[in-house]
C-alpha cells in the first residue's frame, strides 16, 4: 500500500491567530494560537507541517546512503530512525 499525500511545496499564509498550510489553493493543515495551555505557536507547528514532504523525500534518500552491510552503531541507529520516521508517515504504524 502507498500512502499519497498532496505534493509539495507546501506554504504558509496567516490570517489573524490562525496559519494555514497551503498547497497550491487547497489547505493542507490549519494550526492556531488559540488554544493557550502551553501549545507551541501556530507558526512553529505550521513550519514544520510545511517542511513534511521535503522531509519525507530527504528521509527516503537518507534510507538508501544508510542501507549497506559495514554500517556502524551509529549508522544503523540512524538507519532504525529513518525507517520509523517513513513508516510513520505512510501510516503504517
Amino acid at each position: 500500500m502507498t500512502t499519497q499525500h498532496t505534493p509539495g511545496p507546501w506554504r504558509l499564509e496567516r490570517a489573524g491567530p490562525c496559519v494555514y498550510v497551503m498547497a497550491g489553493r487547497f489547505c493542507v493543515a490549519t494550526t492556531s494560537d488559540e488554544r493557550g495551555g502551553g501549545v507551541p505557536p501556530a507558526m512553529d507547528n505550521a513550519r514544520l507541517i510545511a517542511a513534511a514532504p521535503e522531509m519525507l523525500a530527504a528521509l527516503r534518500l537518507a534510507l538508501t546512503a544508510l542501507d549497506h552491510d559495514d554500517a556502524t552503531r551509529v549508522e544503523i541507529a540512524a538507519y532504525d530512525m529513518v525507517c520509523a520516521a517513513i513508516a510513520k508517515a505512510e501510516g503504517k504504524t
